[in-house]
């Protein structure tokens, strides 16, 4: 799998987070994406920021794929076609919901094991880890009744924006003694990448396992 955990998507630049990016699309042909936002972006301002990050390293959004208010079931094919599917960030129970009320979990797991590109920002790299109940963590509001089982493309789980949430550290010691799951707990600025099996963690990554925590 080729897989980018993001904590947030800077036009500041990290070089690393840069190459990171440039080294998952060296072998494709069309360096394309199709963007997921994770609710209707209706001005489409988040998107042309996008848009702009990756244009300067020779990407392109091709196809912008909501699957909120401006769902589009015919643009589907075509995203598929794209060498790489970007998951934004925002809320992430109202993403997966969506998700999951589109069907699109089964097209997005094939997606992966055919050895197509993730880019997961905040709620949307949360969204690939085994359950989304981590977002809880970062102040997502919870829908009653929406199973938090996640795409599971491995068995750890990621949380965002670590560096901003009060008390983190003692959150995730406790938290990490409810799950099964290691956690990756990911500053803004930096990530993840999981490409061909080989796990890089790029900057202030902390884990948490079984309420012990390390660097």
């Amino acid at each position: 799998m080729n897989l980018l955990f993001l904590s947030n998507q800077n036009l500041s630049k990290s070089e690393q987070i840069d190459e990171a990016i440039i080294s998952l699309f060296q072998h494709t042909k069309n360096k394309s994406i199709a963007y997921f936002p994770s609710q209707t972006d209706f001005p489409k301002q988040y998107l042309a920021y996008i848009e702009a990050y990756y244009k300067r390293l020779g990407i392109k959004i091709d196809v912008y794929f909501d699957s909120d208010k401006q769902y589009d079931f015919s643009l589907l094919e075509t995203a598929l076609k794209c060498d790489a599917i970007y998951l934004s960030g925002g809320h992430t129970f109202h993403f997966w919901h969506n998700i999951v009320q589109k069907d699109l979990i089964k097209p997005l797991t094939e997606f992966a094991k055919n050895d197509g590109i993730f880019i997961g920002v905040s709620a949307g790299a949360i969204m690939m880890t085994p359950k989304i109940d981590s977002s809880v963590l970062c102040g997502d509001p919870i829908i009653e009744g929406l199973s938090t089982k996640a795409l599971g493309f491995f068995n750890w789980e990621f949380v965002p924006h670590a560096n901003s949430i009060h008390e983190i550290n003692e959150k995730l010691l406790k938290y990490s003694q409810s799950t099964q799951n290691k956690i990756f707990a990911c500053s803004d600025g930096d990530g993840i990448i999981l490409k061909n099996d080989s796990l890089e963690l790029i900057g202030n990554i902390s884990t948490f396992e079984n309420g012990i925590f390390s660097k």
